[in-house]
């Protein structure tokens, strides 16, 4: 082979390890205002922070929408995924790795604003009908926590704040964040419904393969640090907060 080429070649591996994640294929799940799909072009805050991540170390991935079960399969089965936002939680520590929190929020149950709904201890909630999303974090812990009374739907969110209003369920479990814009995004006033009672706080994260070498990883971390320290991640969060 023509040492030229073989020059080439190496060079160009030498750059591959070097940017790290740039063989990685990055994904969403439908999640607004975190990340989602808008006249065909992946957007959102969290969308935001990672395109700003990439571009200061270097790599230019495409970030594409997968329905959530599917983005989740790819991310424990496949050695080149990142997906993000996910909730970083104990059953899932050691499943991947993880870059952030990009936020913390809070997961609420929310109840139409005219409900005399009122509980001061989660168990209370045993009793009435909740809406969550199959396969959402919320949905696996209420389960974990022995709830039976659960009304999931496929994909997004989306109905959720259509059956509150309606009285098709008693409660909604959503993180406040999500809660608050797809209510506004289906017309509903935020007004008119109320976070009656906080479960837990819930720390979003970018998560990747496991396979993921500890570099990228750490590079980044600190990319993720750095925004956080020079106001990038404030002005971006500033602009979808308005």
């Amino acid at each position: 082979m023509n040492k030229k080429i073989v020059f080439i070649f190496l060079l160009s591996c030498c750059i591959i390890l070097s940017n790290g994640a740039l063989a990685q294929n990055v994904y969403i799940s439908e999640y607004p205002p975190f990340c989602y799909t808008k006249d065909g072009k992946v957007t959102g805050f969290a969308t935001e922070i990672v395109s700003e991540i990439m571009q200061r170390i270097g790599v230019y991935n495409n970030i594409s929408s997968l329905p959530w079960k599917r983005a989740y399969k790819y991310l424990s089965d496949r050695p080149d995924i990142i997906l993000f936002t996910v909730t970083r939680t104990k059953a899932r520590e050691e499943l991947f790795k993880w870059v952030g929190p990009i936020t913390i929020s809070s997961l609420v149950f929310f109840a139409k604003k005219n409900s005399f709904i009122k509980i001061n201890r989660m168990e209370e909630a045993k009793k009435l009908r909740i809406g969550t999303v199959q396969g959402y974090s919320s949905e696996k812990f209420l389960i974990k926590e022995g709830f039976t009374n659960i009304d999931s739907v496929a994909g997004s969110e989306k109905s959720n704040p259509l059956k509150l209003m309606a009285g098709r369920i008693d409660l909604w479990a959503t993180v406040d964040i999500v809660g608050i814009y797809n209510a506004r995004l289906l017309g509903v006033d935020r007004k008119k419904m109320k976070a009656i009672y906080t479960i837990k706080k819930q720390p979003k994260y970018i998560a990747f393969s496991r396979q993921t070498d500890d570099l990228t990883i750490e590079r980044w971390q600190k990319a993720l640090n750095e925004i956080r320290k020079d106001g990038t991640f404030d002005r971006i969060l500033s602009n979808w907060m308005k």
